[in-house]
């Protein structure tokens, strides 16, 4: 049959009520002795199923206030528990049946029972992290201990357990813990967590270790800067930003962002490019590595200085004989060293007078905001020969009149033919008719050339209403031909007028009259080889 289980507390054992046995031969004889016991329960301390339990708490609950009689225990293998009765250990592990026979030693009558030692597993406490609290103070006392997560954390996935917690005194603590919790102990407190099987009462406990830890103590590091290595950025020595911000402090960790609050590499390079031109801010943030909350912030600056620039030009030219060619720079920068095809020459100066052709540099210095930063020009120096004109090459009397200049060799040249608008190309096109003085000279001052030349054509229109502007007809050209006439018609040949070399033009008239527009002719001669003749419009 099944047995009906209560559960007591008897003699600091669980005892669980079952039915009774009869002995053997006396089955029919009524009940007489007090063998309504209960299972009895321990913890298992050591994880091994097996326990020390108190049977003779057992024997004086059968015997009570009686004398006469015998009580007898056998292990469930059938020997019987002989000796002392306060400690004896299960045989079978975790749970053992125990049979107990009761004698009268006046009348022989027995009875028998059950009950079960059974060894309790303890519940798991599972170990806990160190708490770290931020104590902005550094008076070894914290406000910030969060404890939200402790009971999950030590009970895991475990049901029907009881948390509690125990100062370093013994003196138990408010569960669940206030969070956040504040330290009694100052620096670091160790409280004993306790987790209690809520059927068994068998409980395990480990420990859970509270550590203040205070905001680091950093330094704003002091502006970096470099010298431009082109566009801007420059490489930064950072070997020492360590150091500067936290001295020698340990157990910190070191962040970079940029002012945009991007991610730099943390720690920066020894030697680190700027990624933000010419200028730009460093924000770090250093954290407590035991507690991120504990952290403090600055931030720095990396400038990019200018380099040096002095007006120098790329080529330089001795003229003709000249014994040397002298140049100089701004004088206000703090070195100066001149040389000539890795040769120094001049040193420590802003002039230097050069007599060399071939190919130097100049290597300039100046010290801003305590760093010496040089930049180095390269330029040449050449001999030149003053130009000269080979010849002049034009089209005249032509819808694209030109003048072309040929120098006798190749140079540094440039062109004119006004004598004050120069070019590149020795070409012009789309020239008037006129008298011009062809230029041709050195870009760099050595020296120039000229020749005259003469550019014969005629004006196809002009307007004689006495606006200032294209009132009078002439060929200009004529001027350099002191003997030059022109003879002007209409078109029925009839001769209207005629010019001379040193006449202003002709103004539209015939007799003081003026001529209606139209088309007239003329025939020019201006010396024996140079005869053409033509026609214009007389437009009103």
């Amino acid at each position: 049959m099944n047995a009906k289980i209560t559960l007591t507390n008897t003699f600091g054992a669980y005892f669980v009520k079952t039915d009774r046995l009869p002995c053997g031969k006396n089955e029919s004889r009524p009940f007489v002795f007090n063998l309504n016991l209960c299972d009895l329960h321990v913890c298992d301390n050591d994880t091994d199923g097996f326990a020390e339990f108190n049977l003779k708490a057992v024997e004086n609950l059968i015997v009570g206030n009686t004398t006469n009689l015998k009580v007898q225990f056998y292990h469930q293998n059938g020997e019987e528990i002989l000796g002392v009765l306060t400690s004896v250990t299960n045989l079978v592990v975790k749970e053992e049946i125990i049979k107990v026979r009761v004698t009268n030693l006046n009348t022989g009558h027995c009875e028998e029972s059950t009950f079960k030692l059974i060894v309790n597993p303890l519940p798991i406490a599972n170990s806990l992290q160190e708490l770290m609290g931020f104590d902005p103070n550094n008076d070894g006392i914290s406000e910030y201990f969060d404890t939200s997560n402790i009971e999950s954390a030590v009970l895991g996935n475990q049901k029907n357990m009881t948390v509690s917690f125990f100062d370093s005194g013994g003196s138990q603590l408010p569960c669940p813990l206030p969070n956040p919790f504040t330290n009694t102990i100052k620096n670091q407190e160790t409280l004993t967590v306790r987790v209690t099987n809520n059927l068994t009462s068998c409980y395990a406990e480990t420990t859970l270790v509270l550590k203040t830890t205070s905001q680091p103590i950093i330094k704003n590091p002091c502006t970096k800067y470099t010298c431009d290595e082109g566009g801007g950025f420059g490489i930064f020595d950072l070997s020492d930003l360590t150091s500067e911000i936290i001295g020698n402090q340990s157990g910190l960790k070191i962040m970079y962002f940029d002012d945009k609050g991007n991610s730099l590499p943390s720690p920066l390079p020894n030697l680190f490019e700027n990624t933000q031109s010419r200028s730009q801010t460093i924000k770090v943030r250093v954290e407590n590595e035991l507690n991120s909350l504990c952290s403090s912030e600055t931030s720095f600056d990396l400038v990019v200085n200018d380099l040096p620039v002095v007006n120098i030009n790329k080529v330089y030219s001795l003229c003709e004989l000249e014994a040397s060619v002298f140049i100089s720079v701004d004088e206000s920068l703090d070195s100066y060293t001149w040389q000539f095809q890795n040769t120094y020459i001049v040193s420590n100066s802003s002039k230097a007078n050069l007599t060399s052709t071939g190919k130097y540099t100049l290597i300039v210095g100046k010290i801003q905001n305590d760093i010496y930063c040089e930049n180095r020009f390269e330029f040449e120096v050449v001999r030149s020969v003053r130009p000269t004109i080979k010849e002049i090459k034009y089209q005249e009397l032509s819808d694209n009149n030109f003048i072309e200049i040929i120098p006798s060799a190749e140079g540094n040249l440039e062109y004119s033919i006004d004598g004050i608008n120069y070019q590149q190309s020795n070409y012009f096109s789309s020239v008037q008719e006129g008298i011009y003085i062809a230029y041709m000279r050195d870009k760099k001052g050595c020296g120039q050339d000229w020749k005259e030349v003469t550019i014969i054509d005629y004006p196809k229109f002009f307007t004689p209403n006495n606006d200032g502007f294209n009132d009078l007809w002439q060929i200009k050209s004529s001027a350099k031909y002191p003997n030059s006439k022109i003879a002007i018609f209409d078109r029925y040949g009839k001769l209207i007028a005629e010019l001379s070399a040193n006449n202003s033009g002709w103004d539209g008239s015939f007799n003081g009259s003026a001529l209606p527009a139209d088309d007239y002719w003329f025939k020019a001669k201006f010396n024996d080889k140079i005869n053409f003749s033509g026609h214009f419009s007389l437009k009103r």
